[in-house]
């Protein structure tokens, strides 16, 4: 057998894996939790607002306490307080809350990690699609007299 002809072959058993058995790959609008440190309440109270307010995260809670950070930056060790912010969104809006986070944060590598939600109450993740990137489009029936603001039922 020709050896493209095996490549061919291996290539498209590896797009069938990928699409059938692990379709959350293409999934666009799975749900992603994303951990982003900012070195101010201030600057992650804006950074929240501008997430939320574009619909590129349904949802922002920040640790505003402050955590300790110990890390090496240019070959030295440092520390600094810092605060964490969780952004609920969908894997579409990914590279827009990384690309929004850098235009606003002043470090130049701020941290900014995405992670796939694998579970969850099944209402939650239906609003947090429903609201962030194009699910805000369609959005989900609501009944405005059984939830706040917020979109959280009474």
């Amino acid at each position: 057998m020709h050896p493209s002809l095996i490549s061919l072959a291996t290539v498209s058993i590896l797009i069938f894996t990928c699409a059938f058995l692990y379709p959350k790959f293409y999934d666009m609008n799975a749900v992603k939790l994303m951990y982003i440190t900012v070195p101010t309440k201030e600057l992650g109270a804006t950074i929240a607002r501008s997430l939320v307010q574009d619909k590129l995260a349904a949802c922002v809670n920040m640790m505003s306490g402050g955590v300790e950070s110990y890390y090496l930056w240019e070959g030295k060790l440092e520390t600094g307080t810092e605060h964490v912010l969780f952004v609920k969104t969908v894997a579409q809006s990914v590279e827009s809350v990384v690309r929004r986070t850098k235009e606003l944060h002043p470090y130049d590598t701020p941290a900014i990690l995405s992670l796939d939600v694998n579970g969850g109450d099944s209402q939650f993740l239906d609003w947090i699609k429903a609201n962030t990137g194009e699910g805000t489009a369609t959005g989900l029936p609501q009944d405005p007299s059984n939830e706040n603001e917020s979109g959280v039922k009474r």
